[in-house]
């Protein structure tokens, strides 16, 4: 992996997407109480329901009444069980889908982030990447004790070949410049495309000569 697929990723997208695994978790952990929240209820009735049923002041007088009442209680225990036990895996499969959306949803926060630091037309680094990559790349040269060098470039008779031939020509200029560019310099460097015809490469250990 070059240095510049091991950059610091962007502080605003990491926040957002804590925020929404923590809002996740949240919603996920209510879910649980809800769920064996009702659950344990259940099983209290159904105790109770067989606690009434086998103490019955009707058990000596009418044992065909008891019997018909005992069956009803284990009917009604087997059923509240089947019920507990499709909640059960309701939530699990709940959790199953809130862990692939969460997932998605971090795949897609990183396609948004790079979208976000890269040129559309280029693919190199934009304004934003380079002002949010730069402080760190400064602060690791001076940590390290190398030199950064930034070299400025500017593409020319840019505005010609718009004028001449259209936008489309021009962006298809920019395009190549900009896979010339990303071609001719080391895997540690890092192209960026400020604007218009301007680029600028980060080149660090590496001097002015």
């Amino acid at each position: 992996m070059s240095d510049i697929e091991s950059r610091p990723r962007v502080e605003g997208s990491d926040v957002a997407g804590k925020e929404i695994g923590h809002s996740l978790h949240k919603v996920e952990r209510r879910d649980w109480w809800l769920w064996g929240t009702a659950v344990l209820i259940m099983l209290l009735l159904a105790s109770a329901v067989c606690l009434l049923s086998f103490s019955s002041p009707w058990r000596e007088r009418d044992t065909l009444l008891q019997s018909q009442l005992e069956s009803a209680a284990s009917g009604l225990v087997a059923l509240i069980l089947l019920f507990s036990l499709f909640a059960v895996n309701q939530q699990i499969t709940i959790k199953k889908l809130r862990r692939g959306l969460a997932e998605e949803m971090a795949k897609t926060a990183e396609v948004f982030e790079k979208l976000d630091i890269l040129d559309q037309l280029t693919g190199l680094y934009n304004r934003r990447g380079v002002t949010e990559l730069l402080p760190a790349e400064m602060a690791r040269a001076d940590r390290q004790g190398y030199t950064l060098t930034a070299l400025m470039l500017d593409l020319n008779r840019l505005k010609q070949i718009n004028d001449g031939y259209g936008h489309s020509a021009g962006d298809l200029a920019l395009v190549e410049f900009a896979r010339r560019l990303r071609k001719g310099v080391r895997s540690s460097d890092l192209p960026v495309r400020v604007g218009g015809d301007e680029f600028l490469v980060l080149l660090p250990e590496c001097t002015a000569a």
